[in-house]
């Protein structure tokens, strides 16, 4: 939709994935640290022994100069049998973001982002990062490069800060 110069956009997707990580030795430990690190963002794609299915909703609103985006996301986490007591549990992925459109087709961006775990155990089970990122998107594609750092106990007492690095394209 575009109004005067601003664009407004919205999309879903359904991406899956499958228990492909190593779950024994050291791809086991590598796999965990980084599922572990991703935890804001996308844990299941890096869990071992993980099948993780989701649902998504996205959302974007352009001006001239300034950006704001939304995300709000179902993330169900289904474990292989070797996971020993539990079998399944669901994710909330929320994440708002605004930024300056510093060209036509290079952003800065400032996020927030989030995910709720629905378990039955007790205790605080969300983990939220403030990501700083950079964006480049034309026509075709779009590339991304971030910097975040988690804002929750469990992973900043680690004293963590995370780069991540996307792509994608257009058709």
């Amino acid at each position: 939709v575009y109004d005067n110069g601003a664009r407004a956009v919205a999309g879903a997707e359904v991406p899956n994935s499958l228990p492909a990580a190593a779950d024994d030795g050291e791809g086991g430990v590598s796999a965990g640290a980084t599922a572990c690190a991703r935890l804001p963002h996308d844990v299941g794609r890096y869990a071992p022994n993980t099948t993780t299915l989701r649902l998504t909703g996205l959302a974007q609103y352009y001006t001239r100069r300034f950006l704001f985006q939304g995300e709000l996301g179902l993330q169900m986490f289904l474990y292989d049998d070797d996971i020993p007591g539990d079998s399944s549990d669901l994710g909330v992925r929320v994440a708002l973001g605004a930024g300056i459109r510093a060209t036509y087709t290079v952003a800065i961006l400032l996020e927030l982002s989030s995910l709720l775990f629905a378990t039955d155990g007790t205790g605080d089970d969300n983990v939220t990062s403030l990501d700083l990122g950079l964006r480049y998107a034309s026509g075709r594609a779009i590339f991304g490069a971030r910097l975040y750092l988690p804002i929750d106990d469990p992973l900043r007492g680690l004293d963590m800060v995370g780069v991540g690095l996307d792509g994608g394209f257009r058709f």
